[in-house]
């Protein structure tokens, strides 16, 4: 069975270059396009892709934001991010959005397709080594002062979680609140890491 892929990027020619190089690939179905999270989850309601294959940093939100949308809503889709972000910052923003790994630009026919089959089988390309010693270092943030990162005792019990690889449902019934909660408390944390802006704009880092 071919694999169903969503493209998501605001950035048409980067959408063109990609769709051309999928449609030259056995296996592989392109059931769709967005240049935006919010058209990217009405596709995805509509269209139920296999895989999302998202830029990191969209006009109306992150990568990491839409990949947590759909993996909570959809359990078993994979996301992969595409940027041109520093590996450290790209896997920042692929592991709190609980996607299966990152591509960075300028990426190669091989590796993409590579990759797509790779997270569509399971299999995560991320390393789960690295992601606990940056878990460490937030963790030891303090919750206060110094203009320092300030994440307290609930969002930290929340970060963990998500290290983990849970959705926000699944963190919800964990912790006994509801998951829009978690929701809310999950973007604040992306506001906290950097990752999310407090007022989105178009601009990509």
């Amino acid at each position: 069975m071919a694999i169903r892929l969503l493209l998501v990027d605001d950035d048409e020619r980067v959408r063109s270059e990609l769709a051309n190089l999928i449609g030259r690939e056995d296996g592989l179905t392109l059931i769709g396009q967005a240049g935006s999270t919010a058209d990217a989850l009405t596709i995805a309601a509509e269209a139920h892709p296999a895989v999302v294959l998202t830029e990191a940093i969209l006009p109306d939100g992150p990568g990491a934001e839409l990949s947590r949308a759909l993996r909570s809503a959809y359990p078993r889709l994979r996301v992969l991010l595409v940027t041109s972000l520093p590996a450290d910052g790209a896997f920042v923003h692929a592991s709190i959005g609980g996607a299966s790994g990152y591509l960075l630009k300028p990426i190669r026919q091989g590796e993409v397709v590579d990759a797509i089959r790779r997270v569509a089988e399971g299999e995560s390309l991320l390393d789960t080594a690295l992601m606990g010693r940056i878990l460490g270092r937030l963790l030891e943030e303090p919750d206060e002062g110094d203009g320092k990162l300030q994440i307290g005792e609930p969002e930290k019990r929340i970060l963990v979680l998500v290290a983990e690889g849970l959705t926000d449902p699944e963190i919800a019934e964990r912790i006994g609140l509801e998951p829009e909660d978690v929701t809310r408390r999950v973007r604040t944390l992306l506001v906290k890491l950097g990752i999310r802006s407090s007022t989105p704009t178009g601009r990509r880092d």
